[in-house]
């Protein structure tokens, strides 16, 4: 008797999948997963391998990790590239209306207890400050769990995610935080501190911009088994369709490019997760920070007012709590104040910072897709006007 998917999932994921876990973890999935899936689909494995539609009519241009700069292959099938060309949905950012007026277009009561609230955003975007503030407002959570707060409820916080995996891992109770921060200066700090980035320490922000986002082959190799990038720490991860965005498989091209594609995937949650309109909640940091964190403190309150929250008081009357310890607990506190007016989006400009420059502008403009970061609700026209 084949045991449940969702237990499955669990396990792989309690246990960690270190090692040689991931193959263990896969083997086992994929044999749950063979009577539950159709034939003619396989939401783990990648286009183009055994199993899955395509493998044996369509073979699928790849690159070789010998020359990972390559261009990404194309995908698979046309109708995967017909899927894949839907744009992802229009996000609806916080601050918003959490009342329960329809008219007024204000998010709908969800009708479960949240008992665990997940974060999600890339590096460098305010994760940790966002999940140790939520865990200082809302301390309860089940038990034999660390807090209310998670930033591993499905894949790390930090990675791409896809719908075959999250689907037996979504809770009723969960209430999902994706926290963006616009791109100049997310990109000055990411270029500082590249985690899970070696080969792109210490680079000119002209170069960090535009070096393929491949590793070293010295000390990363690309798997044998693409299934294994969606369980192990994916270090620089390539792109596959199951992450639902209209781009090509394959290595990524730059740092622009993944947050693109990142930006597109985490957008295409409310689709994936049952009541996602009505629970995953997109923040921008800018938003969170703004006048000395009054944004986040606002959010509490409404997080308070609009969902019935595991451990909370129904009459509850603590103000809220914003940590001042920006990374985790034993880091000094910080000045919010001062971060806020030292953004370079709050200054409106670049003077001073490693974006100043000519090139690094014109890489920038080449390569961001500014389209995507006007809808997030990011203009940078305050850029100079350096021709391209």
């Amino acid at each position: 008797m084949k045991p449940p998917l969702q237990h499955v999932v669990r396990v792989c994921f309690f246990l960690g999948c270190t090692g040689l876990l991931p193959f263990l973890c896969i083997s086992v999935l994929k044999w749950s997963l063979q009577d539950s899936i159709p034939k003619d689909s396989n939401p783990i494995t990648a286009p183009g391998e055994r199993g899955f539609p395509g493998s044996e009519t369509d073979p699928v241009e790849t690159t070789s990790c010998e020359d990972c700069s390559l261009p990404a292959r194309r995908l698979a099938t046309e109708q995967d590239a017909d899927a894949a060309l839907t744009s992802s949905p229009a996000p609806a950012f916080w601050p918003r209306n959490m009342g329960d007026n329809a008219k007024t277009g204000s998010v709908r009561p969800y009708p479960h207890m949240i008992t665990r609230m997940c974060i999600l955003g890339e590096r460098n975007s305010g994760t940790n400050w966002v999940e140790k503030t939520l865990n200082m407002n809302f301390p309860g959570g089940q038990p034999l769990r660390s807090g209310m707060v998670s930033s591993d409820c499905y894949r790390h916080k930090h990675w791409f995610h896809f719908p075959q995996l999250m689907e037996p891992l979504v809770e009723d109770g969960d209430l999902v935080f994706v926290v963006i921060r616009n791109a100049l200066d997310w990109l000055l700090h990411f270029s500082a501190s590249p985690h899970h980035a070696h080969n792109h320490h210490g680079l000119p922000m002209n170069e960090f911009l535009t070096r393929p986002w491949t590793g070293r082959p010295d000390n990363d190799t690309c798997p044998t088994e693409p299934r294994l990038w969606m369980f192990a720490n994916p270090q620089y991860e390539p792109y596959w369709a199951v992450y639902g965005g209209p781009y090509a498989e394959g290595p990524i091209r730059d740092v622009l490019q993944l947050r693109a594609m990142k930006i597109d995937n985490f957008l295409r949650l409310p689709q994936w997760i049952p009541a996602g309109h009505d629970r995953v909640i997109f923040l921008r940091y800018e938003d969170l920070i703004r006048g000395d964190a009054q944004g986040f403190r606002n959010l509490i309150s409404e997080l308070k007012a609009h969902f019935r929250i595991a451990g909370q008081c129904a009459k509850d009357r603590m103000p809220p709590l914003v940590s001042m310890g920006y990374k985790g607990s034993d880091y000094d506190p910080v000045s919010l104040m001062r971060l806020e007016i030292g953004q370079v989006h709050h200054r409106q400009q670049v003077n001073g910072t490693a974006l100043a420059t000519p090139e690094a502008v014109r890489a920038f403009r080449r390569g961001a897709d500014l389209g995507l970061e006007e809808r997030i609700g990011y203009k940078y026209d305050y850029l100079p006007s350096y021709s391209i």
